[in-house]
């Protein structure tokens, strides 16, 4: 009988997160998943177990069944318990102040404060009748609680038919402290059916701060953690251009393994929208479809849509099979139409498809892939295909490596003519010897590239190749200290590095660029082989790298107090490779780079970086980056980057509690150079143990005409339940750098 109410109510009360019908009409709250990633809300715990709290913890499972109470008496067909009885039993409990049982019949009469307890469920009443052969019974003014779920809820009658079917009169369920209801489910009655793992409600109220904000006269729900077809909970919004922005998405379990959610939204001055999503998982893969259609855009006079496809496998173990299609009707519909918070400032979109292999150190990859160029972005060369393979098979001793990276690609552009071949192979050796105190890495490479090249206008020859040999020499010291600092047991460290890179010069202006630029000159780019991105352009090099790192590490938790980072690469001739339009390099010695990370107390760190021109006497880049995050509620991000003679930025963000309750969210990304304000977000928190509520607003720059998008989003959340409007969470989490959505108020 315990068995069969805990089943009742937690099948129930978990199905909420899950789906209801309304009146014929299914409606379905957030939280649907395919088996693959199926995981539980998060939910804050309210603490409402009042009841378990004064009993004993439950002892563990076992067969033999313990019986005390005060009194007892009766003949071998009824007895009769009395005063502070107990009956407990494989991990359940059940407690009362009278407990008359008759043997032949299996019927049980349970009198004054009546409790059945079991690890995750615990039902209080003031009378019941149970009847232990047949499973059934009734429990009368019952309270129910589930600990793990920290809902609870009232009813005046749990009515067990038989351990399939199952009825209760007048129940209630909230996640809010008894003190503090401010959410609440009420339903007249409630009909479960195991057999079929459904249930049916009628007469459902959810009452806010005693407020009733939707009635529903019948509905059915899952008894179980699977799906259910149903309408998910409507997002609300607005913006400047679109104005006020409605979304009532349908949720279709199509098959345990497929399901679609099919998403009308409106725009108040554009139209309306239909979006699909279309979900899929089998054996050896899985995958997402997706597309939104707007017809007739009120504003532009267009039809608009955005497409996108994602899928994923592997097969038999080696082989695998990627793809990444997207596409859309035009470079501004992110900017306008995107239902995604985070979408607006999208460069490109990729269309790829891969057809991958791998076994031990080996790697062979074949592609196809395009880019969709989205705002003011330009076009990029198309691979159709590319052809990749990468190894690095090793002699048995280990220290002794053969790497091997050869390509063939094909080159293709809808508005450049010159297009062409490619075929890049790069064999090597090297010899890699550690030891505690000492690293040292000698390698030698042969570089062959050809081009098959068509331009029509005649500038490059149809044909050429580039053969040159590279040789580099890695090594580097370690040196310790034990000391303490402040108390803490630490370890000091000092590491010099010198890497030397030899590469003789090749002429390679009349070679094209296809996808390749120049590095970024950072620390860890002193020790590349190639200060270029691709193998259009193969750097000629007689050069020296030299860098010194100290480290100060923790002993007992290994947490990095402090780096410091200093390096440059010392020249012992001219750099002539360039791409187009670029001058030989001739300078001896190049920028001086620096790395800073401090770890400053137990919730603050620091990181910094800085290239300085020893030349000009001045800095070109830098980057300053300061946080302070004591819990996910009080973080606090400052940051600036510069760059000469490109940007200058400043950026804040932050979430701070403001009371227990209340918490402030923003972020304020300053352009030093322009004067002006590139994104800026605002928004208030408030959130319970058992509901959230948010608002927040937006304003970014759209393009150098100085136009900007305002909108405004409104999130409301029932814990355990799901959530009413826009879901803003990643938005937060890309934009408050540490912001992790999975912690609550407690």
């Amino acid at each position: 009988m315990t068995v069969a109410i805990k089943n009742v109510i937690n099948a129930y009360i978990m199905s909420l997160p899950g789906t209801m019908l309304l009146a014929g009409i299914a409606f379905a709250l957030p939280g649907h998943a395919l088996a693959e990633d199926a995981t539980p809300d998060s939910l804050a715990s309210c603490r409402t177990s009042i009841t378990t709290e004064k009993l004993p913890p439950l002892g563990a499972a076992g067969t033999d069944t313990r019986i005390q109470a005060d009194s007892s008496s009766g003949t071998l067909t009824e007895w009769l318990l009395q005063g502070n009885v107990l009956i407990e039993k494989d991990e359940n409990r059940l407690l009362a102040d009278q407990v008359t049982y008759f043997s032949e019949s299996g019927r049980a009469i349970l009198q004054g404060n009546v409790v059945i307890q079991q690890p995750d469920l615990t039902i209080t009443g003031d009378s019941g009748e149970l009847h232990i052969n047949s499973h059934a019974g009734e429990i009368h003014s019952s309270r129910y609680e589930l600990p793990l779920r920290a809902g609870w809820g009232h009813a005046d009658a749990i009515h067990v038919l038989d351990p399939q079917h199952t009825a209760m009169t007048n129940i209630t369920y909230s996640t809010c402290l008894p003190d503090r209801k401010d959410w609440e489910l009420q339903a007249d009655r409630i009909e479960l059916d195991q057999e079929q793992s459904i249930g049916r409600a009628k007469g459902v109220v959810m009452r806010f701060k005693d407020v009733p904000v939707f009635y529903v006269p019948r509905m059915s729900f899952a008894l179980d953690d699977s799906r259910k077809s149903g309408f998910l909970v409507p997002g609300l919004g607005h913006d400047d251009d679109s104005g006020t922005i409605v979304t009532i998405p349908y949720y279709w379990n199509i098959a345990p393994n497929r399901d679609a959610t099919i998403t009308p939204r409106h725009f108040a001055r554009r139209g309306t929208q239909l979006g699909l999503e279309y979900r899929y998982l089998h054996e050896n893969g899985k995958g997402i479809l997706a597309g939104e259609y707007l017809p007739d855009d009120e504003l532009t006079h267009d039809d608009r849509g955005v497409f996108s496809y994602q899928h994923s496998s592997r097969y038999a173990g080696n082989w695998s099979l990627n793809a990444n299609l997207n596409h859309a009707s035009d470079r501004n519909y992110f900017e306008d139409l995107s239902s995604n918070l985070i979408l607006s400032s999208i460069t490109n979109l990729e269309q790829r498809v891969d057809l991958g292999w791998r076994r031990n150190s080996w790697r062979l990859l074949a592609r196809v892939q395009a880019f969709q160029p989205v705002g003011d972005t330009s076009e990029t060369y198309r691979r159709l295909p590319q052809l990749l393979l990468d190894g690095t098979p090793t002699a048995r001793s280990g220290e002794l490596e053969f790497p091997l990276h050869a390509e063939l690609v094909r080159f293709d552009h809808e508005n450049n003519v010159t297009t062409g071949r490619r075929y890049d192979i790069y064999p090597a050796i090297r010899y890699d010897y550690r030891q505690p105190a000492y690293f040292l890495t000698p390698k030698l490479g042969l570089r062959h590239t050809r081009y098959d090249t068509v331009d029509p206008a005649g500038r490059l020859p149809d044909s050429q190749s580039r053969t040159v040999p590279i040789a580099s020499l890695d090594s580097g010291l370690f040196f310790e200290k034990q000391a303490q600092v402040f108390g803490r047991n630490v370890v000091h460290s000092l590491e010099p590095r010198l890497y030397y890179l030899y590469v003789p010069f090749r002429d390679q202006d009349d070679l094209p660029v296809y996808d390749t630029g120049l590095y970024t000159f950072t620390f860890a780019q002193m020790f590349r082989e190639n200060r270029f991105t691709g193998p259009d352009r193969q750097v000629d090099a007689n050069q020296l790298s030299v860098a010194l790192t100290h480290r100060t590490l923790d002993t007992e938790t290994g947490d990095e107090i402090l780096r410091l980072g200093l390096g440059q690469i010392l020249y012992f001739r001219d750099r002539e490779v360039t791409l187009p339009n670029r001058a030989v390099a001739t300078l001896s010695r190049s920028e001086l780079v620096a790395e800073v990370g401090m770890q400053i107390g137990r919730h603050t760190n620091a990181a910094a970086a800085a290239v300085w021109d020893p030349e000009a006497e001045q800095t070109t880049r830098s980057s300053i980056r300061m946080q302070y995050r004591s819990d996910n509620r009080h973080i606090l991000n400052l940051s600036y980057r510069f760059e000469q003679d490109d940007f200058e930025q400043t950026d804040l963000s932050f979430i701070w509690q403001l009371s227990h309750n209340w918490a402030g969210i923003g972020q304020w990304n300053y352009a030093l150079d322009d004067e002006r304000t590139q994104n800026a977000l605002l928004g208030l928190q408030y959130e319970t143990c058992c509901w959230l509520f948010r608002i927040v607003g937006r304003s970014y720059l759209l393009d150098e005409d100085e136009d900007r998008n305002n909108s405004v989003f409104l999130q409301i959340q029932f814990k355990g339940l799901g959530n009413f409007g826009n879901r803003v969470e990643e938005l937060l989490e890309r934009t408050i750098f540490g912001y992790r959505d999975d912690e609550g108020v407690q």
